[in-house]
C-alpha cells in the first residue's frame, strides 16, 4: 500500500472521508437538540429526508454526470458539504427551515460525491489484490481516523458547533487532496472510460 502512490491516495481520501462521517455522525443530533433546540421527536424525519434526495440524484441526475468524470463533481459535492456544514454551524437556535435547507444541500453534496469516492478508491488498488488490500485499508483507515473522535468530544465540550468545524477543515484537506491530484484522476478516468 505504502509503495504505490494511487494507493496513497486511496488511503488518503478515504481516511478523511471516514473521520468527516465519523464526526458528523456522532455529533449531529447533539448538536441540533442541544444546541439548536430542535424537539428530538424530529430527528426521526430527518435522515428520512436525507435518504430521499439522495436516492431522487442517484436515480435522475447521477446518470447525467457520468460523462465528467471524478474530479470535478468529487469537488463540487465538497464546496456543497462545506456550504452545508457553514450553514449548520451559523443556523441560530429554533430555526427548523435552516437546518432543512442544510440537510438538502448535505444531500446533494452526498449524491456528488459518495457514488465517485467508493468508485475512485476501488480503481486506485492493485485490481489482483483488492479484497485483501482493501480490508488492510480499513484497519488503516479506523487507525488513523479513531483518534478524531476523541478530538471532537473534546472539542464538544468547549462549544458544540466546534466538531463541525473540524469537519470543515477535514473537508477543505480532502478538496486541496482531490484537486493537486488532477493529472492522475485524469489517467484513470480515460483508463476506464467506456469506448
Amino acid at each position: 500500500i505504502l509503495a504505490s502512490r494511487d494507493m496513497i491516495l486511496a488511503l488518503a481520501i478515504t481516511t478523511i472521508f471516514n473521520t468527516m462521517w465519523m464526526v458528523s455522525g456522532s455529533f449531529w443530533g447533539l448538536f441540533v437538540t442541544g444546541t439548536l433546540l430542535i424537539p428530538e421527536h424530529y430527528l426521526a424525519f430527518f435522515p428520512i429526508l436525507r435518504s430521499i434526495v439522495i436516492a431522487f440524484f442517484l436515480f435522475f441526475v447521477q446518470p447525467k454526470l457520468e460523462r465528467f468524470g471524478f474530479r470535478n463533481p468529487m469537488l463540487i459535492g465538497l464546496v456543497l458539504f462545506v456550504v452545508s456544514t457553514t450553514l449548520l454551524i451559523l443556523t441560530p437556535t429554533e430555526a427548523l427551515w435552516l437546518l432543512l435547507i442544510s440537510i438538502f444541500i448535505d444531500a446533494l453534496a452526498y449524491g456528488f460525491v459518495i457514488p465517485r469516492s467508493d468508485s475512485l478508491t476501488q480503481l486506485l488498488i492493485e485490481p489482483s489484490e483488492r479484497a485483501r488490500i482493501r480490508a488492510i485499508m480499513m484497519v488503516i483507515v479506523l487507525g488513523i481516523s479513531f483518534p478524531f473522535g476523541y478530538i471532537a468530544g473534546w472539542l464538544s465540550e468547549m462549544d458544540r458547533r466546534l466538531p463541525f468545524v473540524l469537519c470543515g477543515l477535514l473537508m477543505i484537506l480532502v478538496f486541496t487532496v482531490i484537486a493537486s491530484s488532477k493529472k492522475r484522476l485524469l489517467a484513470i478516468q480515460k483508463e476506464h472510460a467506456p469506448e
